[in-house]
């Protein structure tokens, strides 16, 4: 069967080298984006399931823990192919948040889920389903720090960036990871912005797989090192040491990357995967709200009240949470499709006019 793969073999990494093909790029990135969609949102029904037997409980702690870094690995995909800035980009980018906002926003009063408020606070709830997705802002403040960060990696030559590079992981894989951890917490001192669920935790992701990128990291691994690799990450992330803030999360996303690009998948499943991937981003806001993880939490407590086993109702849960919020997006998609022709040449007149303004290629 034909198959799409961007990896080559190479003299100098072995037959089993993991080599990225720099001038291709195929359906492998995408699938595992869906696939990291899907595992955010299993991983979101577990975490929102009751606490059932202690079996249970520990075997979904577990898995919690390693799903964190499906967060990590779509930014690791962002880094390892980068991201120009332009303006259409952080305007796209909300236009989908508040597309999907709306959406639940609506969908909440209908079904009595959110009671809407008067005066300044009404105000306040909108705006929280609108933007108010700690991840889209954080990944917001990503778009604008990724020029700094290519324009470093870059031009420095590899002897003065240890030296940039240096402080930086210090703060985000040191200072930032260790405040998260059991009694460091407690006596390490602290500062907004530092944390998990912050900008600097995507941006240090995204380092990592430009770094990766840059001094070709998958030719060093063979099936044996990155399945090796896998495990011992799991193992580390699934005792609580996986956060996004994790540089074993971290490690863990971009050694499951290089996996999906070592398999040849048949081409039916990238062309899937590609037509699912614009709605992505809109599965996870429109479940990752107030509206959604109510919604998901009360249908688990029910199901597993009838008697049903936990692993049965977290797997279901996550499929239907997943095909429900692609279907909802649906709508949006359409739209966007049928309107470009009005608002396509704008946005790009607007990036026209920033490059002219700011240009950040020689």
């Amino acid at each position: 069967m034909k198959t799409n793969n961007t990896l080559k073999h190479t003299g100098g990494g072995g037959k089993d080298s993991l080599v990225v093909d720099s001038h291709l790029r195929d359906a492998a990135p995408e699938i595992y984006r869906v696939a990291l969609m899907f595992g955010i949102c299993f991983g979101h029904s577990l975490f929102l399931g009751g606490r059932e037997l202690i079996v249970g409980d520990v075997l979904r702690e577990t898995l919690v823990n390693i799903n964190h870094s499906c967060v990590n690995g779509f930014v690791f995909i962002t880094g390892f192919y980068g991201i120009r800035f332009r303006p259409s980009k952080l305007i796209r980018l909300y236009a989908v948040a508040c597309a999907s906002g709306a959406l639940v926003f609506l969908l909440g009063l209908h079904f009595g889920v959110v009671a809407w408020e008067s005066g300044q606070a009404g105000v306040i709830q909108l705006k929280n389903f609108l933007v108010g997705a700690w991840f889209l802002n954080a990944y917001a403040v990503l778009m604008l720090c990724a020029p700094l960060v290519d324009a470093a990696l870059e031009r420095l030559p590899p002897r003065l960036l240890r030296g940039v590079l240096a402080p930086f992981f210090l703060l985000a894989f040191g200072w930032s990871f260790a405040i998260e951890q059991p009694l460091l917490d407690k006596f390490l001192p602290s500062t907004p912005g530092l944390g998990s669920f912050t900008g600097l935790s995507l941006l240090a992701t995204y380092v990592v797989a430009r770094l990766c990128r840059q001094f070709d990291v998958g030719r060093l691994f063979t099936w044996p090192r990155v399945l090796t690799t896998l495990i011992v990450l799991m193992c580390v992330t699934a005792i609580g040491a996986g956060e996004y803030a994790s540089p074993f999360a971290v490690a863990l996303a971009g050694c499951c990357f290089y996996i999906f690009l070592r398999i040849p998948w048949p081409t039916w499943v990238g062309i899937v995967a590609r037509w699912l991937g614009p709605s992505m981003f809109a599965v996870y806001l429109l479940h990752t709200n107030g509206v959604g993880f109510p919604v998901i939490a009360g249908i688990q407590q029910r199901l597993l009240a009838t008697g049903w086993p936990f692993d049965g109702v977290y797997t279901i849960m996550s499929i239907l949470v997943f095909t429900a919020a692609i279907g909802l997006d649906l709508p949006r998609r359409a739209i966007v499709w049928c309107t470009q022709r009005f608002w396509k040449p704008a946005l790009t007149r607007l990036d026209a006019a920033w490059t002219r303004l700011f240009p950040d290629r020689e």
